[in-house]
């Protein structure tokens, strides 16, 4: 049963959507609250669903405290938002898929239904998801417990520490196990948008705020090890971090030569070698993320050091955009060794050599 709870200061106003809302969709509990009450209400009973007024007493005053409702939503418990009001169009500043609008009014309730009915499996697998990953943590925790108090028999504070960590450290690594079942990874899944970590990461591809976002050229991915940058009561960060730049996908493709290839030979060359192994001399494909950052190559020969103070999630020349997920970063690391670390071979007769080899092997089979 899905939890819906609507929030709105006039409950008579409400009543006529509530009642419709609960005879047309089976399985689910109504609850309603003030939007005063709304952050506290939401904290306690965890709706699945809120459908929620913007307007804090008459819609002439336009007092928009349901909006800040919005917010806390998306900050602490995430869930399918209806904005259902008489000025929808006040919080334009949310343009997702899990918000829908419904203008009070006449025929209201059965939009109100529609857009309740459109968002509904979204919140069951919001729901399921919680549902696995508290059940996961469980058996984290489970696990970890006994040798916390072994560690720590008389210090409560460091097994609570040590239970904390290392359950959310196992939990991790149980969720990224289970992410291998199923259909392959979309291209994009190797990114974590927006970056999770407050610290640079090696692979972070950061871009220069003063140029275009569609342009290949803005970004740059970061190759300076994690452990370098990282900030620490310990530990200060280098001073200069190491970036390669990216180029377009024609422009890396000429770097591998295979600019010239036509279309059917490109496509059955680039899954085998550039996509499959992700790089390719020292070229590195990076997929496109949607209004995010274009399609595109880094090259692992252009490099570049950038002030650390430079980098960071806002206000700085160059900002990150998104953090590879494992194994890809370390594919980066992988692949830059590739480029910088192999050894200088002076210019030898491969061709001679080549027919050595195959004298060689005709010799063999003659023998036979």
């Amino acid at each position: 049963m899905l939890r819906i709870l609507f929030v709105d200061d006039d409950e008579p106003s409400i009543e006529p959507a509530k009642k419709w809302v609960k005879d047309k969709i089976k399985d689910i509990d109504i609850k309603s609250c003030t939007i005063k009450e709304s952050i506290t209400v939401i904290n306690q009973i965890l709706p699945d669903m809120v459908i929620n007024d913007l307007l804090e007493g008459l819609p002439s005053q336009e007092q928009t405290d349901g909006l800040e409702t919005i917010r806390s939503i998306w900050k602490n418990w995430f869930c399918p938002v209806v904005i259902y009001s008489a000025r929808p169009d006040l919080a334009k500043e949310f343009d997702h898929p899990f918000i829908k609008s419904v203008q009070k009014g006449k025929n209201s309730e059965s939009k109100l239904e529609t857009m309740i009915n459109d968002l509904m499996p979204h919140a069951k697998a919001l729901k399921e998801a919680e549902k696995h990953i508290r059940q996961q943590f469980s058996m984290a925790l489970r696990d970890i417990a006994p040798y916390a108090f072994i560690l720590y028999p008389d210090d409560e504070l460091k097994r609570r520490e040590i239970i904390l960590r290392s359950g959310r450290r196992r939990l991790a690594a149980f969720m990224d196990e289970q992410s291998r079942i199923g259909s392959d990874l979309a291209s994009w899944e190797q990114y974590i948008f927006p970056p999770i970590s407050d610290q640079i990461l090696l692979g972070d591809i950061i871009r220069d705020s003063m140029a275009a976002i569609e342009d290949p050229k803005s970004f740059r991915v970061v190759m300076t090890p994690s452990c370098d940058l990282a900030l620490t009561e310990k530990q200060k960060p280098v001073n200069k971090v190491l970036v390669c730049h990216c180029c377009s996908v024609e422009q890396g493709l000429e770097l591998i030569n295979m600019k010239s290839m036509k279309k059917d030979k490109l496509k059955d060359r680039l899954p085998t070698t550039v996509l499959s192994q992700g790089y390719l001399g020292p070229v590195l494909a990076l997929p496109g993320l949607k209004g995010i950052l274009p399609s595109m190559m880094a090259n692992l020969k252009h490099l570049e050091l950038i002030s650390f103070d430079e980098i960071g999630l806002t206000d700085k020349k160059y900002r990150r955009i998104v953090s590879l997920d494992s194994p890809f970063r370390e594919l980066v690391a992988w692949a830059y060794m590739q480029v910088a670390c192999r050894p200088g071979l002076p210019d030898r007769n491969l061709d001679k050599w080549c027919d050595e080899i195959i004298a060689e092997v005709m010799n063999e089979e003659k023998k036979k």
